[in-house]
C-alpha cells in the first residue's frame, strides 16, 4: 500500500486524470459496503470528493491548477487507509487498476530498457505514451476513465 501514492502521482501527468481517476475509486468507496462502514468515514469520504469535484473545476483541460505531488501522495494515502478500514485490500488491484497500469508501464519500461537497451512505450507512463501516439488529451483521460470503470466494476462482480 505504500506504492498506491506514487502510483497515483504518475498517474497526474494529464489534465484531470488523476483527479477523475481517484474521484472514481473514491465513489467506489462510498458506495460499496456502505451500510457497515462508520458514519465519520462516510462523511471523510464525501469531503475528499467533494474536494476533488472543486479541483477537477479548474483541472480539466485545459488545466489552470495542478495536483502536484502533495495532492497525488495524499490522495493516493487516503485510497491506501480507506482500503484498509474498508478491508477490501485484495480489491485494490482493481479499484486502483489505471494506477497499476501506469505504475507497470514505467516499470516495464525502465526494466526492459536496462536489459535490452530499447524502449516498449515511446514514453513512459503509458498515457504519455498515447499522447505522443497523437491522441488527444481529453481522449486520454476519458478512455482511461472509462477502462478503470469497468475494471473496477469487474473486481466487485469478482469481490461479490
Amino acid at each position: 500500500f505504500i506504492a498506491v501514492p506514487n502510483a497515483v502521482n504518475l498517474t497526474d501527468g494529464l489534465d484531470g486524470l488523476a483527479g477523475g481517476t481517484t474521484l472514481i475509486t473514491f465513489l467506489t468507496f462510498l458506495i460499496f459496503k456502505f451500510s457497515h462502514t462508520p458514519l465519520k468515514i462516510n462523511i471523510y469520504i464525501s469531503v475528499i470528493m467533494a474536494s476533488i469535484l472543486a479541483f477537477l473545476w479548474y483541472n480539466m483541460h485545459p488545466a489552470e491548477i495542478f495536483m502536484g505531488d502533495v495532492g497525488a501522495f495524499s490522495l493516493g494515502g487516503a485510497i491506501s487507509a480507506l482500503a484498509v478500514t474498508k478491508k477490501v485490500e485484495l480489491l485494490m488491484i482493481f479499484l486502483g487498476g489505471i494506477f497499476l497500469i501506469e505504475s507497470l508501464s514505467v516499470f516495464i519500461q525502465v526494466f526492459f530498457y536496462k536489459w535490452k537497451k530499447k524502449r516498449i512505450f515511446l514514453m513512459s507512463p503509458i498515457h504519455h505514451h498515447f499522447e505522443l501516439k497523437g491522441w488527444k488529451e481529453t481522449k486520454i483521460v476519458a478512455r482511461f476513465s472509462i477502462i478503470h470503470i469497468i475494471m473496477i466494476v469487474g473486481g466487485i462482480i469478482l469481490w461479490m
